[in-house]
Parts: C-alpha cells; structure tokens; sequence
C-alpha cells in the first residue's frame, strides 16, 4: 500500500487515481496529523510526503513515524520544490529515501516504484491483465 500525505486534496487525489490505474492500492491524508495517524493505522510499504504540510514540517512527520510506530520503517519519499540555503542535504538523506521535484511526473514515479518492494493490488492487477488481453473472437450467428 501507498499513504500520499498531501495539503493538495485535489493533487493528492489525482495521484491516488494514477496510482490506482498502475495497481497499486493507495490512501490520502491530507495534512501531517492525518498522516500520522493513517500511517499508523495502516503500515504502508510506501509513503510519499509533500514538503508543505499546513500542520506540521514534513521532516518533524518523519521523525514521528519512524520513532513512535515501531518495527515499522516504510520507504518515505518527499515531493515538492526544496529551498537553496535553508535545506539540509544531510538531515533530508536521514529522513527521505529519495526526493521528487514539483511537477511531478507520474510515469518516472511509477517506473520508480518498480524497483521497490510494494504489494499491488490484486483486484486493480486481475483488471489490468483482463484489459491487455487480447479480445475473444465472438462469432455472431448467421442469418
């Protein structure tokens, strides 16, 4: 499963939708509380995070998740533009797997995901493989 933590409900939701049509399963929090607590509740193998969260730093989130939900450490990937000067290339190595510019492109992070170990969807999967599959030949009756 993916968390999106997002202020973006709208963006949030669109990458869920992406994600979705790729099989993977996905939740939305909107805000760090939110996220937090889905996080808790669900132990996605993937979390993405945008760095401008209205409710707390997105580095603080982190730090929550990784100390107060034990044996639990997910890949946590941050989304959003980072600031020259006030960033900390150290603490961001520390706390994120890897960082995803704004805009972000959908099809890089999916063939990202790729190479990390998260579970798809079977229902989204079984779907998929049906819409690939070649259409069966329907022979209509003559008249």
């Amino acid at each position: 499963m993916i968390l999106i933590i997002d202020s973006d409900e709208c963006a949030a939701n669109i990458f869920s939708l992406y994600l979705g049509l790729n099989g993977y399963s996905t939740k939305v929090a909107i805000g760090g509380n939110t996220g937090l607590h889905l996080a808790d509740l669900f132990r996605p193998e993937v979390i993405f995070c945008n760095l401008n969260l209205p409710d707390m730093k997105s580095h603080e989130l982190v730090r929550f998740i990784n100390t107060s939900i034990s044996n639990y450490s997910p890949f946590i990937f941050s989304i959003g533009k980072k600031l020259q000067g006030a960033w900390d290339k150290n603490l961001d190595s520390l706390l994120f797997y890897e960082h995803f510019q704004m805009p972000l492109k959908l099809k890089n992070v999916v063939g990202f995901l790729r190479h990390i170990p998260v579970q798809r969807s079977s229902t989204v999967s079984e779907s998929l493989k049906l819409k690939n599959a070649a259409p069966e030949r329907i022979d209509r009756p003559s008249r």
